[in-house]
C-alpha cells in the first residue's frame, strides 16, 4: 500500500482573503464552500480552508493572535 494524502486543512485568519489567494493567485480549482469551510482540488488532494477561531474551537484550544 502506497501513503497517501487525501486532505489537508489551513487553518487561515481570513478566509476570503485566502480564498482569492489560493483561487486566483495560485489557480487552483474551489470546489464549494461549505459552513464557512472552503475545499480546493489539488491533483488528488484536497485542501480545506477553515476559518481560525473555529477551529480553535473545534479542538479545544484557545485562539491566539496571527502574528502577521
Amino acid at each position: 500500500m502506497d501513503p497517501h494524502i487525501s486532505i489537508i486543512t489551513l487553518a487561515v485568519a481570513d478566509l476570503e482573503r485566502s480564498n482569492q489567494f489560493y483561487e486566483h493567485g495560485l489557480g487552483l480549482e474551489k470546489m464549494n464552500e461549505t459552513e464557512g469551510i472552503s475545499f480546493f482540488r489539488m491533483g488528488g488532494t484536497l485542501l480545506g480552508l477553515y476559518p481560525r477561531e473555529k477551529l480553535a474551537d473545534d479542538i479545544g484550544i484557545p485562539t491566539s493572535k496571527p502574528v502577521l
